[in-house]
């Protein structure tokens, strides 16, 4: 797997943080680069840091494919910019038209990228549903849960007996991207207590096949569904993770693994938070989030309560008070709203981190993410 490079010079990272900033200081809405479609709640998992498979939520009520063309028809104008459309769940699989949202996020955003979160265990389902789409889509993204290896992590998953499958549907992802289909395939890693000696064998596996590896710190939040579940590390575990991260950077000194080295080591986040402008979570009844990383109280609201709308969601009172709080939150450091920001409105503090001096004798706290009476003050619920 090929290192992963940073090509945002000082010049390139000013313009994109004042370009942001001045829009939003003389009061212009910003315009989203990316939109996550929860598509359903249901999930095959058992994860220990997630509880989004013990949702009640009506698969009647799941987002279709003719509401996210209602919602790029209806928002032509303020969804213009949209660059990267993510896929995810719940377990995207289970919805056996997987491929037709795929084919409406594709029509309606047609400049996107897209990319599928699997857990990868429906070898057949998750190869039948990128063969339908690679038929119409030539930049998709496959997104494999993968937690360790072995019984690690059928442990993580909680389900028996899944890791062969999640394996095989990788190799087989990998050999349609070698056989020339215009798909990458890339790994998820998310750390907890229970695979801290797993990651680097998960991320030489990446290796052998040429993967691209993404270790990941669960949050508390809506994505997650698991604001009252504890996820943080213990001290050995961050420890562990801090060593071995430490030996993956000399081949990938990346933003992305900068930002979690800092999470680790329990760095207060130093930089702004433009979820809910740059990015939004639509959830698969239809509500909207800032971010996955926002728990239920940040709801913005449903767009099928404004008929698809963003700007008649985003323009009630509920919704504001929420997005001006959001501006200095410093709940969540969640990969795809972090990344999204640090490359974009806040590319200064990014091009910053990348070049900040490693301090290897920084104290190491037992990383967590901040509780919630360390949040701003909650937002009122709407009536």
């Amino acid at each position: 797997m090929a290192a992963r490079k940073e090509s945002v010079t000082f010049s390139r990272a000013v313009f994109r943080t004042l370009r942001y900033r001045l829009i939003d200081a003389v009061g212009f809405r910003i315009r989203p680069r990316k939109l996550r479609f929860a598509v359903t709640k249901r999930c095959n998992s058992r994860c220990a840091m997630c509880s989004a498979w013990k949702s009640r939520d009506s698969q009647a009520d799941e987002i279709t494919p003719n509401e996210i063309r209602a919602i790029a028809d209806r928002n032509r104008r303020f969804l213009a910019r949209v660059s990267h459309v993510s896929i995810t769940g719940g377990e995207p699989t289970l919805r056996r038209d997987l491929a037709g949202l795929v084919r409406a996020a594709t029509d309606s955003f047609p400049r996107a990228a897209v990319n599928i979160n699997t857990n990868g265990f429906n070898t057949a389902a998750v190869i039948d549903a990128v063969t339908s789409i690679l038929a119409f889509h030539r930049r998709l993204a496959v997104m494999i849960s993968l937690d360790g290896l072995g019984e690690v992590h059928n442990a993580v998953r909680g389900v028996r007996g899944v890791f062969p499958h999640v394996v095989e549907t990788i190799d087989r992802l990998v050999a349609l991207h070698e056989a020339g289909k215009k798909i990458a395939v890339e790994v998820n890693f998310v750390l907890t207590n229970r695979n801290a000696d797993q990651l680097l064998p998960v991320y030489h596996f990446c290796r052998e096949r040429e993967v691209a590896f993404n270790p990941i710190y669960p949050v508390y939040g809506q994505l997650y569904a698991n604001e009252e579940t504890e996820i943080g590390l213990e001290r050995h575990a961050v420890r562990r993770f801090l060593d071995d991260l430490a030996d993956i950077q000399r081949a990938d000194n990346s933003l992305a693994l900068r930002e979690l080295e800092h999470q680790l080591r329990g760095f207060p986040r130093d930089f702004d938070c433009w979820a809910g402008r740059t990015m939004f979570l639509i959830e698969s009844d239809c509500r909207v989030f800032p971010n996955g990383g926002c728990p239920p109280a940040f709801c913005l609201g449903g767009l099928r309560d404004f008929e698809y709308s963003f700007g008649a969601l985003l323009r009630s009172p509920h919704a504001r008070q929420i997005v001006s709080q959001l501006r200095r939150c410093r709940l969540c450091r969640i990969p795809c709203e972090t990344m999204t920001t640090l490359r974009g409105p806040e590319a200064l503090a990014g091009y910053r981190k990348m070049r900040a001096h490693r301090d290897v004798r920084a104290p190491v706290p037992v990383a967590a993410e901040p509780s919630l009476a360390e949040h701003p003050p909650r937002p009122r619920s709407r009536e």
